[in-house]
């Protein structure tokens, strides 16, 4: 058991030099791109102005990564109330299938409110991917035509 436990744990702080060593080499072996891994920038300096425009793009804490952050919630909020129509709607069909009317839904103007708020939700899920793709191309545009 313990050479078993030995083994493995040579193999993990082998692993961890091996990984260590090959990020340190890329990130040694990198251009003087800042950082930035659009081939448009490719061994450009920039100024701390166009920096600025550049770190909306990506990054942690940049615009970019709060219009995704933006997104993926909405995109939770839209699967959730798909979630809570689909089960509206089961209940709905069998309470009304138990009273034998089949054909009425007393929960008609609930679903309909549901299905208009996922749309609007849909849309606004929509709406950011679309801001979030604009104000990329829009910063490498930018930077690209004013150099």
């Amino acid at each position: 058991m313990k050479a078993k436990i030995s083994i493995s744990m040579r193999h993990l702080a082998l692993s961890t030099a091996c990984l260590t060593a090959a990020g340190l080499a890329l990130f040694a072996a990198s251009p003087t791109t800042q950082g930035y891994d659009d081939p448009a920038f490719f061994g450009r300096k920039f100024s701390r102005e166009e920096n600025l425009l550049l770190g909306l793009r990506q990054g942690k804490g940049s615009a970019a990564f709060w219009l995704l952050e933006a997104k993926n919630g909405q995109k939770a909020i839209t699967d959730d109330i798909d979630r809570a129509l689909n089960r509206i709607d089961a209940a709905d069909h069998a309470y009304s299938k138990s009273k034998g009317r089949p054909d009425d839904k007393c929960l008609a103007a609930c679903e309909l409110r549901l299905v208009q708020a996922k749309q609007r939700s849909q849309d606004l899920e929509d709406t950011l991917a679309l801001a979030l793709r604009e104000m990329r191309s829009g910063i490498t545009e930018t930077l690209i035509k004013n150099p």
